[in-house]
C-alpha cells in the first residue's frame, strides 16, 4: 500500500497554488489534513476527504460550516489505489474549472516522487551488491548471481578496476569525479563507492580504460589499475595494492598499474613479513643520521652504479662505502648481493 508523507504533500500543495489562487489541501487515507496553504488547518479532519475515501468519487461541498469549508475534494490515483485526497477551497462555480488540473498535477507529482524513490531504492540495492563484491572471498555463490541478474549486472564479463583514490576532500570536487565518470560510461560498466574519498570504476576493456585516465590526468587524484579479472573483488585489491605499492616507491606518480607492481606485490604479501620490516626500523633508529634507507633506494634506482649513486646523494664514492657497509652491519644483508637487495627493497615496501 502506497501514502503520501506530508513532506512530499506539502511540496505539491505549494507548487500547485503558485499557479492557482486558492487555498489548496492534501488529506491522507484517514481524512487527516498533512499538508495545506492554511497551516491552521493541518492534523485536522477534513469531512469532504472522508466523503472522498468513502464514495470512491470527488466531491463538492457549496456551503461553510461549522466543520467544513465550501470547495471540491478529488481522489490521488497511483498505481490504481487511492492514496489521498487534494481539495481546493472556494465557491465550486468558481474553481471548478481548476479541479481535474490540480488533481492530475498532484498525481503526476506523486508518481514522479514515487518513480524516483524506486529509483533512489534501487540504486542504494546495486551500490550495496557491488560493495560487498569487493569484499567477496571466493567464486561468486548461486545466490549472488540470481541477485546480480535482478540488478541488470552481468558477472561473466571480466572487468577491470580503476580505483581512483581523490585527495581534494571537498564534496563537491567528489560529486563532479563522479557525475564526469559517468558520461563515459557504457553498459555493464559501474562505479562504486568504495571508501571515503575513494571510487571505483569498474569498465570492459583496456582502451576505456585509457579514455578514463586521460579524462582525469588533470585532476587531484591517484589512479591505481588492475588487470582484467574475473572476480570484481581479485580486480578492486588489484588496484587497491597498484596505489599502495606503487605511492610507496615514487610519490609523483598519479597512475599506478598493476601489471608494472604485481612482483612487489606479491612480496608484500609473504609471510614473515613482520620479520623482514625490522630492517627498516633498525636502519631509520640506527643510522637516521645517515640516510641509510635513502642510500638503498638510490642504489636500487641507479642499479647499483656508485658513481651515479653518488653524485645523485651528493656525497663522495668513500661515503658511498661507508654507508653501504654499515647497512650491512646493521642488518646483516649486503646491498651488494642480489637477493640480500630484493629482501632490503621488500623491506623498504611492507614498512612503507
Amino acid at each position: 500500500m502506497h501514502s503520501i508523507d506530508s513532506k512530499i504533500a506539502q511540496d505539491i500543495v505549494n507548487r500547485v497554488m503558485k499557479v492557482i489562487p486558492y487555498n489548496v489541501n492534501i488529506m491522507n487515507q484517514e481524512g487527516v489534513i498533512i499538508a495545506s496553504g492554511d497551516r491552521s488547518r493541518l492534523n485536522k479532519i477534513h469531512s469532504g476527504a472522508l466523503l472522498v475515501l468513502e464514495k470512491n468519487k470527488s466531491v463538492e461541498i457549496h456551503k461553510n460550516t461549522d466543520k467544513e469549508k465550501a470547495g471540491i475534494n478529488l481522489p490521488i490515483i497511483f498505481s490504481n489505489e487511492m492514496i489521498g485526497v487534494i481539495g481546493v477551497t472556494g465557491n465550486p462555480d468558481d474553481i471548478r474549472q481548476f479541479g481535474e488540473l490540480v488533481r492530475i498535477t498532484a498525481e503526476l507529482l506523486v508518481n514522479e516522487h514515487f518513480t524516483f524513490s524506486k529509483k533512489k531504492a534501487f540504486e542504494m540495492h546495486r551500490d550495496k551488491f557491488f560493495y560487498e563484491l569487493t569484499q567477496l572471498e571466493g567464486e561468486y555463490s548461486e545466490e549472488i548471481k540470481r541477485e546480480s541478474i535482478e540488478l541488470g549486472i552481468d558477472l561473466d564479463i571480466p572487468r577491470i578496476a580503476l580505483v581512483i583514490n581523490i585527495k581534494n576532500k571537498d564534496f563537491n570536487y567528489y560529486l563532479k569525479i563522479k557525475d564526469k565518470l559517468w558520461m563515459f560510461l557504457e553498459k555493464q560498466e559501474f562505479i562504486i563507492e568504495y571508501f571515503e574519498n575513494t571510487l571505483v570504476v569498474l569498465v570492459n576493456t583496456p582502451s576505456k580504460q585509457n579514455i578514463i585516465i586521460d579524462i582525469l590526468s588533470q585532476e587531484e587524484l591517484d589512479i591505481g589499475v588492475s588487470l582484467k579479472e574475473n572476480l570484481i573483488s581479485t580486480a578492486v585489491k588489484q588496484g587497491d595494492l597498484a596505489i599502495k605499492v606503487g605511492k610507496t616507491l615514487s610519490k609523483n606518480e598519479k597512475v599506478l598499474k598493476y601489471e608494472e607492481l604485481y612482483f612487489l606485490s606479491t612480496l608484500t604479501t609473504c609471510k614473515g613479513n613482520e620479520i623482514l620490516k625490522r630492517h627498516m626500523e633498525i636502519l631509520k633508529n640506527e643510522g637516521n643520521k645517515l640516510d641509510l634507507i635513502d642510500t638503498i633506494l638510490s642504489y636500487i634506482e641507479n642499479s647499483g652504479e656508485i658513481n651515479t649513486i653518488s653524485k645523485n646523494l651528493n656525497i663522495h664514492r668513500n661515503t658511498l662505502n661507508y654507508r653501504l657497509e654499515k647497512i650491512y652491519s646493521l642488518t646483516g644483508k649486503n646491498p651488494k648481493n642480489f637477493l640480500d637487495l630484493l629482501e632490503l627493497y621488500t623491506s623498504y615496501i611492507l614498512y612503507n
